[in-house]
């Protein structure tokens, strides 16, 4: 009965966090998902979690590729996912970069893509000074 009401616990809450130095990256199958992703992070605060969704992951030694705090302030209410509508990663390259301009975002950002398996990883995120 124990293994059973641990079996339903572990189905409800997901994988124990023991696992989650297995855990990947997401990986996107379109653009728009990419960054309604980022979008929904930056509304939410969650600084873990974007950083947690780059690939390669993040190496202490790499500050300058997680400015979420200061990308949250320059995005304002603006919305990635809007901005970049209609527009979709490339059928054959391997990187893809999307460069929000100035006039657009304060001090306009570039979001770097990689290709990575199936699907799309988020490589970094810099805002441009």
């Amino acid at each position: 009965m124990k293994i059973l009401l641990l079996f339903i616990f572990l189905c409800l809450v997901g994988t124990p966090f023991v696992f989650a130095e297995d855990a990947q990256p997401p990986k996107f199958a379109t653009l728009k998902d990419a960054l309604v992703f980022i979008d929904h992070a930056l509304d939410t605060a969650d600084w873990s979690g974007l950083s947690n969704a780059l690939y390669p992951p993040l190496q202490p030694n790499e500050p300058n590729r997680t400015n979420w705090t200061q990308l949250k302030e320059a995005r304002g209410n603006l919305h990635l996912a809007d901005v970049f509508s209609g527009q979709d990663f490339p059928a054959t390259d391997n990187e893809y970069v999307i460069k929000v301009p100035r006039n657009v975002m304060m001090g306009g950002s570039r979001i770097k893509f990689i290709k990575v398996d199936d699907g799309w990883c988020i490589k970094a995120i810099y805002i441009v000074r």
